[in-house]
């Protein structure tokens, strides 16, 4: 793997999180 799969796939991972927290974080109010 070369550093720009490393980079995307960090990316990728970080974005998926940030959306799944804050759907999560919305749907208990």
């Amino acid at each position: 793997m070369s550093w720009v799969d490393i980079c995307q796939n960090i990316a990728i991972a970080a974005l998926g999180a940030t959306l799944r927290y804050d759907y999560i974080t919305r749907d208990k109010k």
